[in-house]
């Protein structure tokens, strides 16, 4: 069966990995039988944007099977709208990602009333309509939710769909059409993928692993050991990505 992931990272983090070359992770990605990758630059994520969207450009453009996210960081404005500008109009890019809204880039007055705007105004600039959000427990949910609904032209996926409120983001999730859920998470639940297929639809749910960071055969196994049809694990690994990237 085809996969397609739609969320990856390429290089060091601030943890140990073992594999962090493009090499290293094309050889992951043959051994299990992930036919595409969307990736972001873990340096980009944890450390310097500017730097990891460059160095990841650079690994995916010779590379087949290799797309990726432009990460932006609303600290930083002006700069992050010059990395859409240089980026977003390549093939290779197709959209932005992983978004947060807080967390890994420090800034927890992202969340507050009076600095909420500094990522919708990144969205109003957006020429592209996916975007791989950080979507963590219920309060992950709910800042998608409102961003989702201010922006139904575009494309969400809801990474980690909420872990540990998985279940929760089934049910929200339910009521805007334009978000997906992605079902990495770094612990197995059994009825898991069976749940939200069922509260969502197949159809709303995409495969994703964080690889480097999580194995992909982990979550691979999650859903090749579901009890749901195999045309549903055939929307979830390939169809619905296929779909969201217009391939």
């Amino acid at each position: 069966m085809k996969i397609i992931d739609l969320h990856t990272h390429l290089g060091k983090w601030f943890i140990p990995i073992e594999k962090v070359s493009v090499d290293d992770f094309l050889r992951i990605m043959e051994k299990n039988g992930i036919e595409i990758s969307v990736l972001s630059s873990s340096r980009a994520v944890v450390y310097d944007f500017r730097a990891g969207n460059r160095e990841l450009a650079q690994a995916i453009r010779p590379r087949q099977g290799l797309l990726g996210y432009v990460f932006v960081n609303p600290n930083y404005l002006k700069e992050s709208f010059a990395e859409m500008d240089k980026y977003l109009s390549e093939e290779k890019f197709v959209g932005l990602g992983e978004l947060y809204d807080g967390s890994y880039i420090g800034n927890q007055a992202l969340n507050c009333d009076g600095h909420k705007r500094t990522l919708e105004r990144l969205l109003e600039k957006f020429p592209q309509r996916l975007v791989l959000f950080h979507c963590w427990a219920k309060n992950g949910i709910s800042r998608l939710l409102e961003i989702a609904r201010e922006f139904p032209d575009i494309n969400f996926i809801a990474g980690h769909m909420g872990n540990p409120d998985w279940e929760t983001a089934a049910e929200e999730f339910r009521k805007v059409e334009n978000v997906y859920l992605e079902i990495c998470s770094s612990s197995p639940i059994r009825g898991k993928i069976e749940t939200v297929a069922e509260k969502i639809g197949a159809e709303r749910v995409v495969f994703g692993s964080d690889s480097s960071l999580i194995n992909p055969a982990f979550i691979i196994g999650m859903i090749v050991d579901s009890e749901i049809n195999q045309k549903d694990k055939e929307k979830i690994f390939y169809l619905n990505a296929k779909s969201l990237l217009n391939i």
